[in-house]
């Protein structure tokens, strides 16, 4: 809600970037982003990189009404 994470995101974005409160690993944010997606807050896709494909994520518009 703050606007700190700009859409999309990536779990890097929000492991070293802006550290959610109480995660302390990546794989606390993983697991966090794919519950956030399970419950629709979150939409998660797939992207091709210059490297491999990385996860981007994009806050569900109707989490903000």
């Amino acid at each position: 809600r703050k606007g700190e994470i700009k859409d999309p995101f990536s779990s890097r974005d929000v492991y070293y970037r802006h550290h959610w409160s109480g995660l302390t690993n990546p794989d606390e944010v993983e697991e966090v982003l794919n519950y956030l997606v399970e419950k629709n807050y979150l939409c998660a896709a797939y992207v091709k990189t210059n490297g491999r494909p990385t996860v981007r994520y994009w806050v569900h518009p109707k989490v903000f009404e």
